[in-house]
């Protein structure tokens, strides 16, 4: 369930960001991609990319004997900053912005750590907005 509402947010994104005018405000086309992103970060395919993510910036770490979820911490320290920064200076989700909403959810699934289980805790209910809204739409 968590696959078919994040494709259905998604398409929602691609929808919303190109709307200009009084009807979709600055903060709708970020919001719609968080929510799509935490939806996907939860489905077994985003779990799997978290996983795969968290091993990938956890081997150069492997070099220096820090652990891989110090890697991922840092990752997403960087990526809140550039975020915050990003649409801070124009109130718009430019590159880094949209980077950051996708990969900070996955992120914070990949490996256990107190800023990971922080941001989890905003990714769990958010993530399960979508399915909630498509249960309630088909009647189930």
């Amino acid at each position: 369930m968590f696959i078919l509402s994040s494709i259905a947010l998604y398409a929602l994104y691609f929808m919303v960001r190109n709307r200009k005018g009084k009807l979709v405000p600055w903060f709708a086309p970020p919001a719609v991609l968080l929510l799509a992103s935490c939806s996907f970060a939860l489905s077994d395919i985003g779990k799997w990319a978290g996983g795969v993510l968290g091993d990938v910036l956890g081997w150069p770490a492997s070099w220096f004997g820090a652990p891989a979820a110090a890697a991922v911490v840092i990752t997403m320290v960087l990526l809140l900053i550039g975020l915050v920064l990003d649409i801070a200076v124009d109130r718009k989700a430019d590159r880094i912005a949209k980077v950051a909403l996708i990969l900070i959810p996955l992120l914070a699934l990949a490996t256990p750590s107190p800023v990971s289980d922080a941001i989890s805790k905003v990714v769990h209910p958010v993530g399960n907005v979508g399915p909630s809204v498509t249960k309630k739409l088909s009647g189930q």
